[in-house]
C-alpha cells in the first residue's frame, strides 16, 4: 500500500496541496501578545502534543515529484507545515503528524511519528534548534519522505518508531531568511533588530530563539555550567542560555513531547565541522553502550568524532542531548552536518553530498 501511494499521491500532491497551504500559512500565521519584556516575562504554557484531524486525501495522478523540497536555499515554517500536511495526506496510515506545542511567537511545533507506535525501538529525531541551520530540517524532511516511499525501509519501520521534530525553533529559522520585519509584536521585534545590530552580523546568522535564548543551551543539564562558561548575560544572537532552565515555551514543549514519546535514543541535527557529540559524563556500562553506537555512526558518515580515549571531555553545557544522556539515561547524539570550510547557513548545494552521508543515520539507531 505504502508504494501504491508513493508512486501515484505523494509527488502530485506537492505542487497542488503543499503550494497551498503554504501560502495560507503565512497568511494566517499567530503571534505571540503581551511581550513588553521579551526574555524575562512569564513564558507561554506549551500546547499538549495533539493528533491533528487528517487532511482529505486528494484523488491521485499519474504526474509524480517529490513532496519534499530538497534544492530551495531557505525553507519556511509555512513550507514545513504544508510538507508534513502533504505526507501525512500520502500516508495517513503510515504517518502520525501532530502538534506539539507552539514558540515563543505562536507559531506550531510539529511532530511526526512513522514506524510502528507499538515498538519498544524508539527514535527521536530533531533539527533545526538553532536558526541559520535549517538545511538541516530539509535532511529530516527528506529523511521522512525516503523512508516512507521506499521499500527498502520497511523492515525498520515495522520493528521501530521514529518521532521527527523537523524545526523545534521556528522562530529562529525565519528570522535568519527573513530577519526580524515580519515579527509583528513590537517588542520582540525591536529585541531581534537590536540583538541583530548588536552583534554586528547578517540576520542569517541568528541562532536563538525569538527573544534571544539558545535552546540548545536552556535545558536542565549543567545548565549553571553553560551560563559561567558562555559569560553572556542577556538575550542575544547565540550561546544565551535564558534567564533560567527551561525557561522557554520551545524547551518545555520538546521535554514534554520527550517524556511522552519515551525515547531509547534521540538524535540532534546540527551544523557545522561534520562530527558527532555524544559524551556528557557516561560511566560503566552506559558508556561502553554509547561508544559502541558512536563507532558506528561515525563509520557509516565518515565523520570525525571520539569514539572511546581518555581525552573525553564535555566542552558546552545545557543542550538536549546533554539532558537526555543526563537524565534520561538513554544515547544521545549531536550530529553537525557540513564542513566548516562550506560556511554557514551551510549552502544548500551542499545538500546531496550531506544527505548521501546522513540518509541512513537515523535507521542505523534503530538497528539492533
Amino acid at each position: 500500500m505504502r508504494k501504491e501511494l508513493g508512486e501515484y499521491l505523494c509527488r502530485a500532491l506537492c505542487a497542488a496541496l503543499a503550494g497551498v497551504l503554504a501560502a495560507a500559512l503565512a497568511a494566517a500565521a499567530p503571534q505571540a501578545e503581551g511581550a513588553d519584556a521579551p526574555a524575562s516575562a512569564p513564558p507561554a504554557a506549551a500546547t499538549p502534543w495533539r493528533e491533528e484531524e487528517p487532511m482529505p486525501t486528494p484523488a491521485p495522478t499519474a504526474d509524480s515529484a517529490p513532496i519534499v523540497t530538497r534544492d530551495s536555499p531557505t525553507y519556511s515554517p509555512e513550507t514545513l507545515a504544508a510538507e508534513l500536511e502533504a505526507l501525512h495526506a500520502c500516508y495517513p496510515e503510515e504517518t502520525r503528524l501532530s502538534v506539539y506545542g507552539t514558540s515563543c511567537l505562536g507559531q506550531p511545533l510539529y511532530a511526526m511519528e512513522i514506524g510502528n507506535p507499538e515498538a519498544t525501538t524508539r527514535v527521536l529525531v530533531q533539527a533545526g534548534m538553532h536558526g541559520r541551520e535549517w538545511i538541516n530540517v530539509q535532511i529530516l524532511m527528506a529523511q521522512i519522505e525516503d523512508y516512507l516511499a521506499k521499500d527498502m525501509y520497511d523492515p525498520m519501520l515495522e520493528r521501530a518508531s521514529f518521532l521527527f521534530v523537523p524545526m523545534s525553533n521556528p522562530d529562529g529559522v525565519r528570522i535568519a531568511q527573513e530577519g526580524a520585519a515580519w515579527i509583528e509584536n513590537a517588542a520582540y521585534r525591536a529585541l531581534v533588530e537590536r540583538l541583530i545590530e548588536e552583534s554586528g552580523r547578517s540576520h542569517t546568522l541568528w541562532k536563538a530563539n525569538g527573544r534571544g535564548v539558545d535552546l540548545n543551551r536552556n535545558f536542565d543539564a549543567h545548565w549553571e555550567d553553560s551560563r559561567v562558561i558562555e559569560g553572556i548575560e542577556g538575550p542575544a544572537y547565540a550561546h544565551y542560555p535564558g534567564p533560567a532552565p527551561e525557561s522557554e515555551p520551545e524547551t518545555r514543549a520538546l521535554l514534554a513531547l520527550t517524556e511522552d514519546y519515551a525515547p531509547t535514543v534521540t538524535l540532534s541535527y546540527h551544523s557545522r565541522g561534520e562530527t558527532i557529540y555524544w559524551y556528557f559524563f557516561q560511566e560503566g556500562e552506559a558508556l561502553e553502550r554509547d561508544a559502541r553506537l558512536a563507532r558506528r555512526l561515525l563509520d557509516l558518515t565518515g565523520y570525525a568524532g571520539l569514539a572511546r580515549g581518555e581525552d573525553l571531555t564535555v566542552t558546552s553545557f545545557g543542550g538536549y542531548k546533554d539532558y537526555c544522556v543526563e537524565t534520561l539515561g538513554i544515547p544521545a547524539f549531536t550530529i553537525e552536518t557540513g564542513a566548516s570550510a562550506w560556511g554557514i547557513p551551510v549552502p544548500i548545494e551542499r545538500f546531496p553530498e550531506i544527505y548521501a552521508q546522513c540518509k541512513n543515520l537515523t535507521a542505523l539507531a534503530a538497528a539492533p
